[in-house]
């Protein structure tokens, strides 16, 4: 099946939604991209381990690539999926407060009059407002926090500590990714996974894209002591670096897999749909999802029956990615 004439919303401008829409408009639709953020995410984020680039590829339909070391950084990767759509398709600024009816789905979106859609794709983020007329369910406090940092390599010429460590319950690790905002060179993405109770949890914000950067503004005072403590003064330097020089993030890791993932002409995608540790890559999953949606509508004879089947293999991955 082909969605020409149709119109679909993919309500979310991250990774999965910018996925699901140029996947969606090579499929026909008249494909818009409705993000409550005001502005796009380009220079914004930190790093990516390096996946299989065919899955880009196909996304776009091109054998265009983004630039990458060993790893992606996220800002290259949305303008990567941001440039396989015409600007008028993505509307920053734009709050979608409901889908109605999910076989006959309208959106209201703010203070606009309802729109009427064919299909509409849910790729909100882990604390999706849209989820609930799919299905129940929250996501999940893991028990650790991932703390991030970034620093431009020319603050630490020297370091060759790359790859990963792990001292009892900690676990840390680093490589180089493109340095993004059109800069020369390469960032340092470096991680600190330590397990914490969720009442020690300093950013409580759970609105925001988990995938970009937000700079805490400080790290905790027992930070540097433990990394030195765990994995020596070389591991120290790094991270005095980026809290003098770079960016440092606080991360808390929820986990969830829906119980259902698609209803009528509505679907989740991405977060909306499952979440896991950091080792599972999120947004490479969620383009693993768009790239499912589309085998689903292109074997479907109808959306809904569309929907269904990449529902279904949808929550089976979510499953196993929690296991």
């Amino acid at each position: 099946m082909r969605l020409d004439g149709k119109r679909a919303a993919v309500v979310g401008g991250s990774l999965g939604g910018l996925a699901a829409a140029n996947v969606l408009l090579r499929l026909g639709a008249d494909v818009h991209v409705y993000e409550n953020h005001a502005a796009s995410f380009e220079g914004q984020g930190a790093g990516l381990r390096r996946f299989d680039v065919s899955v880009l590829k196909a996304i776009r339909g091109t054998d265009e690539e983004p630039p990458s070391r060993e790893g992606y950084f996220y800002g290259d990767l949305w303008k990567f999926l941001y440039d396989g759509l015409s600007s008028e398709r993505v509307h920053f600024g734009s709050r979608v407060e409901s889908i109605g009816d999910v076989w006959q789905p309208k959106l209201q979106i703010a203070d606009k009059d309802l729109q009427h859609f064919d299909m509409v794709i849910a790729a909100d983020g882990g604390w999706s407002k849209l989820r609930r007329w799919v299905t129940d369910g929250t996501p999940s406090y893991a028990g650790y926090v991932l703390w991030l940092g970034l620093v431009h390599g020319s603050r630490l010429p020297d370091w060759k500590t790359w790859g990963y460590m792990t001292r009892g319950r900690l676990k840390f690790g680093s490589y180089p990714i493109p340095a993004g905002h059109g800069q020369d060179g390469y960032q340092i993405n470096c991680g600190l996974l330590v397990s914490t109770p969720e009442d020690e949890v300093r950013s409580k914000d759970r609105s925001r894209n988990r995938h970009v950067t937000h700079d805490s503004g400080s790290s905790p005072s027992w930070l540097i002591p433990l990394v030195a403590e765990w994995f020596g003064e070389d591991i120290a330097r790094l991270w005095r670096a980026v809290l003098r020089d770079g960016r440092i993030s606080e991360h808390p890791v929820y986990e969830f897999a829906a119980e259902r993932s698609a209803v009528g002409r509505v679907a989740l995608l991405g977060d909306s749909a499952h979440m896991a540790g950091p080792h599972t890559g999120g947004g490479y999953t969620a383009m693993i999802d768009a790239l499912r949606l589309s085998e689903a509508i292109q074997s479907s004879v109808c959306i809904e029956d569309a929907l269904r089947i990449y529902g279904e293999e949808t929550c089976r991955r979510g499953k196993l990615l929690l296991a």
